[in-house]
Formats: structure tokens, sequence, C-alpha cells
């Protein structure tokens, strides 16, 4: 376990910065009173490979995968007790706007948005020569960011692109109250590469 999470740190440290770096951060600051609700592809499977510590951690399967977990976290955080925090894909936002901006209980969480400008989980997968069919139809890829969606929802907003960005918005999402939006946009490329980097390590312990 030790050996591990040594590896891990090792990683974030010489890499650029990548998701890799924000979920590992991110999970060392949630305080034990938090309740976590993961999206999910790579949110929940993050959590598994990088909480090196005991966190209360909810996620559910919707139809289509990503489907639901705003409007669950946004349900758990209506009846809960302690701090809620959703940790959301980009597309699983985006497939479920709507609940952000209908429901009052948007307000009682703090978001993070993962945004790797469509189906990050999808560049793991080796695509040979059909890599036009899998970033038009699968990858979903975008530009978008969501900065004017807080502003209309009158959500306080924090972005970073960069481990300068991002150390700093941390401080201040760890100091802030609900309801928050967090940001963190992260290149897809450099996310595997981290990734595939971090596994090779991992192997070879």
């Amino acid at each position: 376990f030790s050996k591990t999470k040594e590896t891990v740190r090792r990683i974030v440290d010489d890499t650029p910065f990548t998701e890799l770096e924000a979920y590992y951060r991110l999970f060392e600051l949630i305080p034990p009173d938090t309740t976590l609700y993961m999206g999910n592809s790579l949110p929940v499977r993050y959590l598994n490979l990088l909480a090196f510590k005991p966190l209360r951690a909810f996620s559910n399967r919707g139809v289509s995968g990503i489907d639901g977990a705003l409007s669950s976290a946004m349900g758990f955080a209506s009846v809960s007790d302690s701090p809620v925090t959703a940790v959301i894909g980009d597309l699983g936002f985006l497939y479920e706007l709507s609940a952000a901006f209908l429901s009052a209980s948007f307000k009682k969480l703090k978001t993070v948005i993962f945004n790797n400008r469509g189906g990050g989980i999808f560049s793991f997968i080796e695509k040979t020569d059909k890599e036009k069919i899998f970033s038009t139809y699968f990858e979903l890829s975008h530009n978008l960011t969501f900065e004017r969606i807080a502003e209309q929802n009158r959500t306080p907003y924090i972005s970073a692109a960069n481990r300068e960005e991002f150390l700093e918005g941390l401080e201040r999402f760890s100091h802030s109250s609900p309801p928050l939006i967090f940001e963190v946009v992260t290149e897809t490329d450099l996310n595997k590469r981290a990734y595939d980097t971090l596994f090779s390590a991992l192997t070879a312990l």
C-alpha cells in the first residue's frame, strides 16, 4: 500500500498537470465528514485507484452510464446532514444540465467538474483506423467550459487548467461553502500518458 502511494506521488510530481494529479490531490484534501458523490466512467475509477484514506463515497450507474449522477447527488444533498461534494465529468454534467437549474438542491452541493473535453475514458481504447468514428460518436469532443453556466445559475465558479491554478483553486474550494462549481480542465493526451506511466510503474512493483 505504501509503495503504491509513493509511486502515485512520484508520478504526480514528475509529470505535467493532468486529471490524475487533480483527482489525487482532491481525494487527499477531502475531510472525513464530507460525502463524495462520484460520477460514472472516469471519476469513480479514479476514486478506486487514488483514494488512500477512508472516504465516504457513493455512486450509481445510469442506463447510459453517466446519466443520473448529478440528480442523485442533489437528492443525497437534500437529506444529508454532512457536506456533499459531487465529482462529475463534463459530459455527465452537460447531460443533466437542466437538473442544476431546476432543483434547489443544487445549491447544497459543491461540484467538481472534470472537463477533459469529451468522453475522455474512450481515449484509453486502442482505436487504430477508427479515430474519426470514436471522436465523433463516442468521445463527443467539444471546447465548452462551464463559466457562463455557473454565471447564469448564480453559482460561484473556480476554474483551473494548470498546476498553479489548480492548487490555488483547491485551496479556495476547501474553504468555500456551497453552492460552488470548480471546473478542472485537462488535456486528454496528457491524461492518457500519465495514466499509462502510472500503470507501468505499478506493474513493476
